[in-house]
C-alpha cells in the first residue's frame, strides 16, 4: 500500500525463498486527471493481508564419529 495516496497493489511471490521487491514509484491515478506526487519508495507491506506458507529446509549429515578418518561425511538437504 502507498504510504500517501492509500492505493494498495497485490504482488505474487515465486515459491521458495524467493525475494520480492516492491514498485519504487507509486501506480495510483494513472488517468493523469490529478497526479499525485508519493515520492519515491512509497510502499510499505499490509502483513495483516499476507499470506503465508510455513517452510524449512532439513539437512540430514552422517556422524562424523563413525566415518573413516580422512572420510567427509555425506549429507542431503532438501525442502519441506
Amino acid at each position: 500500500m502507498c504510504k500517501t495516496c492509500r492505493y494498495s497493489k497485490t504482488l505474487m511471490v515465486a515459491g521458495g525463498f524467493s525475494r520480492i521487491s516492491l514498485p519504487r514509484a507509486c501506480y495510483g491515478d494513472q488517468t493523469g486527471v490529478s497526479p499525485k506526487d508519493c515520492g519515491l519508495d512509497p510502499y510499505i507491506v499490509l502483513h495483516d493481508k499476507c499470506l503465508y506458507v510455513y517452510q524449512q529446509v532439513l539437512k540430514v549429515q552422517e556422524s562424523p564419529d563413525l566415518l573413516p578418518v580422512g572420510d567427509l561425511p555425506h549429507h542431503i538437504t532438501t525442502d519441506t
